[in-house]
């Protein structure tokens, strides 16, 4: 999935992206809240990267969503 040029060159996404290629899937946003999509099995390596980056510095976690497609 692509992502909107405008979307893409915000620093958290740039950063995302330069500590893991597939870091980020989908972004968009909505009333000035960024939303970004990630791969399942990297959401704990984000979340420490978020954490840990000292140029980031995110604390708190709002929330994770999910949605199961049970066939």
């Amino acid at each position: 999935m692509t992502i909107a040029p405008e979307l893409a060159a915000r620093p958290v996404v740039e950063k995302l992206r330069a500590f893991h290629a597939r870091a980020v899937t989908a972004a968009s946003e909505f009333r000035g809240q960024l939303t970004l999509i990630v791969p399942p099995e990297l959401i704990h390596d984000i979340g420490q990267f978020l954490r840990d980056a000292p140029d980031l510095a995110f604390h708190f976690l709002t929330d994770i969503t999910a949605v199961d497609r049970y066939p």
